[in-house]
């Protein structure tokens, strides 16, 4: 069972990525949107950037196998091949 926290954290995770998603409805802003999270990313520190992608990739691992149709058909198998290609790496925690 998860702790009070951890629900918490899990559901600010689960705001903050709808907020992305929302940001990704807007047509023809792709550039400005990998832009903004890409300095996001750059500004923080070293190991939360780490933590950072280890999360993404642990999310791809879950999404490869997600339910798909033509929409979202090359998402899922993109994560699939970057799931297998990360299967022997670990992003260490220092």
């Amino acid at each position: 069972m998860h702790s009070e926290r951890q629900e918490q954290v899990a559901n600010d995770a689960k705001l903050a990525t709808l907020k992305l998603i929302d940001c990704t409805n807007i047509m023809g802003f792709d550039d400005a949107i990998v832009a903004g999270v890409a300095e996001a990313i750059r500004g923080e520190h070293r190991t939360l950037q780490a933590s950072f992608w280890r999360v993404i990739f642990a999310v791809a691992e879950q999404y490869k196998d997600a339910p798909h149709d033509l929409r979202n058909k090359a998402a899922v198998e993109a994560c699939g091949i970057v799931s297998e290609s990360l299967k022997d790496k670990a992003i260490p925690f220092i």
